[in-house]
């Protein structure tokens, strides 16, 4: 089944999971994803304090002993 790493969820730990990462191609058992967001503080002139809007979203995920960099959650992978 192909999807992307945004779609992954804690419930798909354990499948094995293969994707490519700066040129080249990672598989194993998924072993942990998190999902990292970035916070932006946006002031109005308006505004008397500042409003914090989400920012670009990553998510890093885990393979055997090695871990992901901050990855697009549109990167493509295939769970099997």
């Amino acid at each position: 089944m192909t999807t992307t790493v945004g779609e992954l969820t804690p419930n798909n730990t354990g499948q094995r999971v293969t994707f490519e990462c700066e040129g080249v191609t990672i598989s194993g058992p998924l072993r942990e994803v998190h999902t990292n967001q970035d916070w932006i503080s946006e002031q109005r002139i308006t505004d008397a304090e500042p409003l914090e809007v989400p920012g670009r979203r990553t998510v890093t995920v885990g393979i055997g002993g090695w871990m992901s960099p901050n990855l697009p959650p549109s990167t493509p992978v295939v769970i099997s």
